[in-house]
């Protein structure tokens, strides 16, 4: 042997010779005559499995039609795979994807319990797919039924198969976000059934038709509100409609003269006669109004949206023309829509907020102050518009939930009825004003079924 040193590549040359060594000597042994039915076919009979096994050692197991296991030999162990086919779902999937588990013919016998459980495992899928394709077609047919009778007694409620036991079809009417009436059907019933639904859609008022009544959510048993967190409702008594007048509380008088509505005449007419009829600071620059609340804050109308800001100046539209947008988005705190019919209710119930005798400035500190940055936020506009809530329903009490951003009106002080519309929806003022005009409708809807004798129509929420 000579005497050079010995390096590292002749190291790693000579390893790599033995490893290819190594390869073919396993590849010889791969070749080797394997007696594949002693090893699996006899273990797999004396079980009792239907199976069928190739010359090369792969393997299938029918645990029922549809369902197979399947054993694929790599030459030294053996991968399993499931088969499922349903219909136009074929899947295949890895038996051990999660598991760290090979088959080896050395002691094969001691895996037969494994093969027992995947059998076991797949008869109870094949029994439970195959309940619900039989429960499926069955629906289909019954459904078919219920529509001919649906043009029949013109009944509009929605079906659907059953998730749950009680029927075939689940038919539901929803009336808002979380109300509904539901009824379940079966081929014994569903005639019945159908003739109740119609017969509890005629008793459906038409304020559920209201496009503010579909974001209304009832009360149900998760709502978790402290009784003495609750605001009553104070409604103002008697108010002459001849009468009514906005107050403006700590504001200068003054800034009236100072507010030029050079582009009055431009704008709507109606808007303007009822701004004045009530009595509102305001003024019209290039087709925006902006209107004075009270000291704290103005509002803006600008095609159809309302935005509203903090006041601090008497021009403070000129400070913020260009910013209120930004402040709105910036504060994710959407603009309100508000078109002229919704905008001269506003005006109208602003005014009779305002002649409430408690001041403004001490209804902010029922919340957090009187901060006006903080009402910028997102969802504080019915914190900013509380008077209308306090002054303007009807009746009963009212919680706005800082947290979930949600504004919720309740017939008692226990808070065991009432409802909710999220604070953040561009859609507030709508959905108040129709709170307010409708409220005796709207807290009636949950209760319009109970005197009607149709006992399998149910009221969920």
């Amino acid at each position: 042997m000579g005497a050079k040193a010995i390096t590292y590549e002749q190291i790693s040359k000579d390893l790599e010779i033995i490893n290819k060594g190594l390869s073919e000597k396993n590849r010889n042994l791969n070749k080797r005559e394997i007696d594949f039915k002693k090893i699996v076919g006899d273990p797999f009979s004396n079980r009792g499995y239907s199976y069928t096994l190739e010359p090369t050692g792969n393997f299938k197991i029918l645990a029922e039609p549809g369902f197979i296991i399947s054993g694929n030999w790599t030459g030294k162990v053996w991968q399993i795979f499931l088969h499922v086919d349903m219909g136009e779902n074929h899947v295949k999937s890895h038996a051990y994807e999660y598991f760290d588990v090979e088959i080896s013919p050395a002691g094969f016998e001691h895996y037969l319990p494994l093969f027992d459980y995947l059998i076991e495992s797949l008869k109870k899928l094949s029994e439970k797919y195959n309940k619900s394709t039989k429960a499926n077609k069955s629906s289909q047919l019954l459904n078919a039924l219920v529509s001919n009778l649906e043009e029949e007694l013109k009944f509009s409620a929605k079906v659907e198969p059953n998730s749950r036991s009680g029927g075939l079809l689940k038919m539901t009417r929803q009336l808002t976000g979380n109300l509904a009436i539901t009824t379940t059907l079966d081929f014994e019933n569903y005639e019945k059934r159908c003739k109740e639904m119609a017969e509890a859609e005629k008793l459906i008022p038409s304020i559920v038709e209201n496009e503010y009544m579909k974001p209304i959510f009832y009360k149900t048993s998760r709502w978790k509100v402290n009784s003495d967190d609750l605001i009553e409702v104070k409604p103002s008594l008697a108010i002459n409609e001849e009468n009514i007048k906005m107050v403006y509380e700590n504001v200068d008088p003054s800034i009236q003269k100072k507010l030029e509505s050079i582009d009055e005449e431009s704008y709507d007419t109606e808007v303007i006669n009822s701004l004045k009829k009530y009595g509102f600071m305001y003024y019209v620059r290039q087709q925006t109004l902006v209107i004075l609340l009270n000291s704290k804050f103005w509002l803006l109308i600008e095609k159809n949206k309302l935005y509203h800001f903090e006041f601090y100046k008497s021009d403070g539209y000129y400070e913020l023309q260009k910013g209120v947008a930004y402040y709105h988005v910036h504060n994710s705190n959407l603009p309100q829509k508000i078109d002229k019919e919704l905008l001269l209710k506003l005006l109208k119930y602003l005014s009779i907020a305002s002649m409430s005798k408690n001041g403004s400035e001490g209804d902010y500190k029922k919340f957090v102050g009187y901060e006006p940055w903080w009402f910028l936020r997102k969802g504080a506009l019915p914190i900013l518009f509380n008077k209308l809530l306090e002054y303007c329903l009807p009746e009963g009490y009212f919680y706005i939930n800082q947290n979930s951003l949600d504004t919720r009106v309740f017939t008692d002080k226990e808070a065991k009825e009432g409802f909710l519309w999220k604070s953040d929806t561009p859609d507030w003022i709508g959905i108040l004003i129709n709170v307010i005009e409708h409220y005796g409708d709207i807290i009636s809807l949950p209760n319009i079924w109970n005197d009607a004798h149709l006992k399998d129509i149910k009221v969920t929420r």
